[in-house]
C-alpha cells in the first residue's frame, strides 16, 4: 500500500477540522456559512483529486438544470429597481452554486474510509455546539462569552436560530445514515442531543423543521413511493402560494396572533404587502434582489396588544423588512413566473434525479433525502430571504453531507467491505 503524501495528509487532516468546526460556526456566527462553502469544496475537489476519484462530468451535468435562472439572474438587471445590486448579487450567487455543486460532486465521490470521517466530524460538531446551546437554554450567562457576544439583558437564544434551522433539517438526515452505516450510537446521540437543544429554544421554524423532518423521513422510509408525494406538493406550493394571498384575517384572529405569535401577525401583514406587488408584476418581477427597495415596503407598523390601545406594542417594523421570508413569494416578488418556473423547476428536476439516481436506490437514502428537503422547506418558507449567502451555503453543506452518506448507505454490506478493500490497497489512498 501506498503510504499518503504528507499533502494528503494536509488536506485530510484540515478536512476533518472544518467538518468539526460547521455545527460551532452554524450556531454562533451562521454568516461564516458563505465563506465556508468554497473552502470546503476546493478542499474535498483536491482530495479527490489526489486520490484518482475526481470526475467533473457529473457535476456538469448535475449543474445544467440550474443554467436557466443563473443566466436570468443578471437579465433581470435590466428592469430591477437597482441593477447594480442585481448584477451583484447574480455573480456572487454563480460562484456559491458553483462551489455547492462541486462539494456535493466531490464528498459523493470520495471512498467511504475517507468520506465518513467527514460525516462523523460534522456529527460530532453539531453535537458539541447542541450541548453549549442547551446549557445556555437555562442558564443565558454560562456560556454567552463563548458563543453568543451580544448584551446578556437580550434572549440569547435567539442567536441561535439560524444554526437550530441548519440542525433541524440535517440532524435526521444523518441519524438515517449513521444508523445504516452501522453508528447506531452516534445516529441517536447527535439527534437527540440535537434535537434537545432545538427543543430548548425559542424558535419555532426549527421546531417544526425537526417535527416535520422525522415525518416526512418516516413515511418514505415505510412506502418509498410517497417521496413523489413530497416533490407534487413542492411543485404546488410553488404555484399555489402566491394565489393563497393576502390574508385575510378576523379581528378575533388578529388578536389571538398579537397575544400569542406576534411574529405571525407581522408576517401576514408582510406577505399581504408583498401579494400586492407579484400581482403588479407577475411574469417578470422587480429583479433580483429588489425585495429590500420595494416602494412602500419602508413604511412603519405598529400594533399593540389587543384591547389595549395603549398597551405593550407586539408588531414594530417595516411592512416589508429587507425580504418577505418567504423563498416562494421572494421568487415570484423579485423574478415572477418566468423566474419562479426557472428555479422551481430547475429545484423539482434536482429532487427527482436524487430520488431516481441508480447509487440512491434504497429506502434510507431516500428517506434521508426526503427529511432534508421537508426540513429546510419550513425555515425556507418562514424565516429567510432565500438569496442570503449563508442560508444559500447553508442548503449546500447539509445537501452535500446528505448525498454523500446516503451513497455510502445505500451499498450492500458486502459490496461496501469489497471496495474498502480496494481502496484501501489502491496507490495514493488517504484517509481521513
Amino acid at each position: 500500500m501506498t503510504v499518503p503524501s504528507q499533502g494528503e495528509r494536509l488536506l485530510t487532516g484540515f478536512a476533518l477540522l472544518l467538518s468539526t468546526l460547521i455545527g460551532p460556526l452554524a450556531y454562533a456566527t451562521p454568516l461564516a456559512m458563505a465563506a465556508l462553502l468554497p473552502i470546503l469544496a476546493l478542499t474535498m475537489a483536491a482530495i479527490a483529486q489526489s486520490q484518482g476519484v475526481l470526475d467533473l462530468r457529473p457535476m456538469l451535468r448535475a449543474g445544467l438544470v440550474w443554467l436557466p435562472l443563473l443566466a436570468f439572474l443578471p437579465l433581470s438587471a435590466l428592469w430591477s429597481l437597482d441593477a447594480r445590486a442585481s448584477l451583484i448579487l447574480s455573480l456572487r450567487l454563480v460562484g456559491l452554486f458553483a462551489s455547492g455543486v462541486l462539494f456535493i460532486h466531490s464528498l459523493s465521490q470520495l471512498p467511504r474510509a475517507t468520506a465518513l470521517p467527514f460525516i462523523r466530524g460534522l456529527a460530532w460538531g453539531f453535537m458539541i455546539a447542541a450541548v453549549i446551546v442547551f446549557t445556555e437554554a437555562f442558564d443565558q450567562q454560562a456560556l454567552a462569552h463563548l458563543f453568543n457576544r451580544r448584551d446578556g439583558s437580550s434572549n440569547l437564544m435567539s442567536h441561535y436560530s439560524r444554526g437550530g434551522d441548519f440542525a433541524a433539517f440535517l440532524i435526521p438526515a444523518l441519524a438515517f445514515g449513521l444508523w445504516r452505516l452501522g453508528q447506531p450510537r452516534l445516529a441517536v446521540a447527535q439527534l437527540v442531543i440535537g434535537g434537545a437543544a432545538i427543543m430548548a429554544g425559542w424558535e419555532m421554524s426549527s421546531k417544526l423543521a425537526l417535527i416535520v423532518a422525522l415525518i416526512v423521513a418516516g413515511l418514505v422510509l415505510a412506502l418509498p413511493s410517497l417521496r413523489w408525494v413530497l416533490v407534487a406538493a413542492l411543485a404546488l406550493a410553488a404555484l399555489a402560494i402566491p394565489f393563497l394571498v393576502p390574508i385575510e384575517l378576523t379581528p378575533g384572529q388578529t388578536c389571538w396572533l398579537a397575544a400569542h405569535k406576534s411574529s405571525g401577525l407581522h408576517r401576514v401583514i408582510i406577505w399581504n404587502f408583498v401579494s400586492g406587488k407579484i400581482h403588479e408584476r407577475p411574469w417578470l418581477g422587480y429583479g433580483l434582489d429588489s425585495a429590500r427597495r420595494m416602494p412602500g415596503g419602508t413604511e412603519h407598523v405598529t400594533i399593540h396588544r389587543c384591547g389595549e390601545p395603549d398597551g405593550p406594542v407586539v408588531v414594530d417594523g417595516d411592512v416589508l423588512p429587507l425580504h418577505p421570508h418567504n423563498a416562494v413569494l421572494q421568487i415570484w416578488l423579485e423574478l415572477g413566473a418566468v423566474g419562479a418556473i426557472l428555479a422551481f423547476g430547475a429545484l423539482l428536476a434536482s429532487l427527482s434525479r436524487s430520488f431516481l439516481d441508480p447509487a440512491l436506490a434504497a429506502p434510507i437514502p431516500r428517506a434521508m433525502i426526503a427529511a432534508l428537503v421537508a426540513g429546510a422547506f419550513g425555515p425556507g418558507s418562514l424565516s429567510f430571504g432565500i438569496w442570503q449567502e449563508w442560508w444559500i451555503g447553508t442548503l449546500f453543506i447539509g445537501t452535500a453531507a446528505t448525498v454523500a452518506l446516503g451513497r455510502m448507505a445505500a451499498e450492500p454490506k458486502d459490496q461496501r467491505r469489497s471496495r474498502e478493500n480496494v481502496i484501501e490497497h489502491a496507490p495514493g489512498a488517504a484517509t481521513l
